[in-house]
């Protein structure tokens, strides 16, 4: 409660605005709902109000929501991951700080430092959400040559990782149905940003332009969960990558989740029935 008050104290015109688009953007799906009750129905009326909120903290108070990327977080408020015997937190450098490859490095590095804790591989799973799963791929495909062991599987939470911005040519059609609504001119800002120099092509910054040699090197004995939001703007990353996977031969599961939004699999009060499958 303190947080949530230093917050509208720190702006109060910001939750002016939040309120209003979270308020109207309620009413319109609720009247939509209401008046058009014989139109074709995709996003539930409970994932329509979460868009609602989300979209609305995105826009004019990210810091409101846990889930939505942030800035300017005091360490202290990081989350520490703790084993028997260590524990400890990888913050790495955003994009607006540094250009690709400086986030894998500090992953990989992460993961050595975990296994000379004496972890065994076949106890450490790769996770993450987002650019955090595209992260945690570029880290896989890079073990082996680095003669590193890979470690027992991997849980892709919306893979976001197409620097090639394929599915922008002529607009990503899910801002409609997402939350990140400024996708179409976020994204391919912040691409940029990771990118410095390298093209979006390349196969060392976007995982979708390897080959399938290389995964199958890579991931053979490194199953693969990938959960991705139907209605997500990362929606074609998630497919990809596992059509990929499939052409590698090498062991994945795919949840693609009817009419769900990005980074949905971490649960949200706002949606009971995600909470109560992926939240326990």
């Amino acid at each position: 409660m303190v947080y949530l008050l230093q917050i509208v104290a720190e702006n109060p015109i910001r939750l002016i605005l939040f309120t209003y688009s979270f308020a109207i953007s309620s009413l319109v799906a609720i009247l939509e709902r209401v008046l058009l009750p014989h139109y074709p129905v995709y996003q539930p009326l409970r994932i329509r109000l979460a868009r609602a909120y989300f979209s609305a903290a995105a826009t004019h108070i990210p810091r409101l929501v846990h889930r939505l990327p942030v800035t300017n977080c005091p360490p202290e408020r990081a989350l520490k991951q703790a084993g028997d015997d260590w524990e400890g937190y990888l913050i790495p450098a955003l994009s607006g700080e540094a250009t690709h490859p400086a986030q894998r490095e500090s992953f990989l590095k992460a993961y050595q430092h975990v296994l000379r804790q004496g972890v065994p591989p076949s106890q450490v799973i790769f996770m993450g959400d987002s650019a955090g799963a595209a992260m945690a791929i570029m880290a896989a495909l890079e073990l082996p040559s680095r003669g590193l062991p890979s470690p027992s599987g991997s849980i892709l939470i919306s893979p976001w990782m197409d620097a090639s911005l394929q599915s922008y040519e002529g607009g990503n059609p899910t801002m409609a149905t997402d939350y990140v609504n400024t996708a179409n001119t976020s994204v391919p800002m912040m691409f940029r940003q990771f990118l410095g120099d390298t093209d979006g092509k390349d196969p060392d910054a976007n995982p979708l332009y390897q080959s399938p040699g290389t995964i199958h090197k890579a991931f053979l004995s490194t199953p693969q969960l990938i959960l991705t939001g139907g209605a997500e703007m990362a929606k074609e990353d998630g497919r990809r990558w596992a059509g990929l996977c499939r052409q590698a031969n090498v062991p994945y599961q795919l949840v693609l989740e009817w009419a769900q939004m990005h980074i949905y699999a971490l649960g949200s009060r706002l949606d009971w029935e995600v909470f109560m499958r992926f939240g326990r």
